[in-house]
């Protein structure tokens, strides 16, 4: 019996003594006490930021005043020193492509807006005084003006003046996108181009027989802007008509992708504005620019909206 006793202590103190081993359930079956392993971390993936998400990451609440101050600082070390090494590689340098023709006043309208908001939020969240905008306005093909351009200048004044007198007019068959596109690529002076209107780009066939010799299809320059990493950001001014409206949509969205941009609907008169600061602000002050901006402004934004400047934190370009 002494024996048979020694035997169970035994059995006792090497279970205590093993955290891992198996241990004796209530029921009296003998179950395998759960391990901690070390695992893998799997790839990252790409993930749309949730505007509340960020409020809660950006506002928690600590439990004291001393918390609350540490807290913010490590906020702002962590905005500024992203947003100046962004800045320290960015040009600061944007193409704003606009068509110009008999349906788009609206659009040169809140494309004068959207300027000063760019102007006015670089400033404010990326610090940069080497921002540059051109503004071509495009038209049709056969025009007696295809395409038009304001310097390449960081003085809101000329901007906003040369956007003034732009008078949106042409008839209703395709704009001259390529015109613009082209002389973005040749100059190779951009950092990233944007480009709006309602009208889906001209096909290889269509180039060959409206264009100027020597024009390309705007699918292989997408393809060229995405290879040099200067993504191509496309804004769809829907109209009344579905079909031609879907048309310019599946355009859009493949120029953007090719350039390793990204592409949206515009669905009110801020949509241009908000998107456009957005992008800039990507370019310029990185990731933390964006997320404050969304921080800031993503409750009064609209879906469409809200949605393209989440999916900027998700692309994989520099910065």
């Amino acid at each position: 019996m002494s024996n048979l006793l020694d035997k169970i202590r035994q059995q006792r103190n090497q279970g205590k003594g093993d955290p891992t081993s198996s241990s004796t359930s209530s029921a009296g079956v003998l179950t395998k006490a759960h391990t901690s392993t070390a695992l893998t971390p799997p790839s990252p993936k790409l993930a749309v930021i949730d505007v509340e998400e960020l409020r809660l990451r950006h506002h928690r609440q600590p439990t004291r005043q001393d918390d609350a101050g540490a807290e913010r600082e490590r906020i702002h070390q962590r905005y500024q020193t992203q947003g100046e090494v962004a800045a320290s590689r960015a040009k600061g340098r944007f193409a704003l492509l606009l068509d110009a023709t008999a349906s788009m006043d609206s659009l040169i309208d809140d494309a004068r807006n959207a300027l000063r908001g760019i102007f006015r939020e670089a400033k404010d969240r990326a610090g940069s005084k080497t921002l540059e905008i051109k503004v071509f306005a495009f038209r049709q093909y056969g025009d007696s003006e295809v395409v038009a351009s304001s310097p390449c200048t960081g003085d809101l004044a000329v901007l906003t003046g040369y956007l003034e007198q732009v008078r949106a007019w042409g008839g209703d068959g395709l704009s001259a996108i390529e015109q613009p596109m082209q002389y973005v690529l040749e100059s190779g002076d951009f950092d990233a181009v944007i480009l709006a209107g309602d009208v889906r780009s001209h096909t290889a066939e269509e180039v060959h027989r409206k264009a100027p010799a020597g024009s390309r299809p705007c699918d292989e320059m997408a393809r060229q802007l995405g290879r040099e990493g200067k993504p191509l950001y496309t804004f769809v001014v829907p109209t009344t008509d579905a079909e031609y409206t879907g048309e310019t949509i599946r355009d859009f969205a493949r120029l953007a992708e090719l350039a390793r941009g990204q592409s949206a609907i515009l669905d009110g008169s801020r949509a241009v504005r908000d998107m456009a600061v957005a992008v800039v602000l990507k370019h310029l002050g990185g990731r933390a620019a964006v997320e404050q901006y969304l921080l800031d402004h993503g409750s009064r934004m609209s879906t469409g909206t809200r949605q393209f400047t989440q999916g900027l934190l998700a692309l994989e370009h520099r910065p």
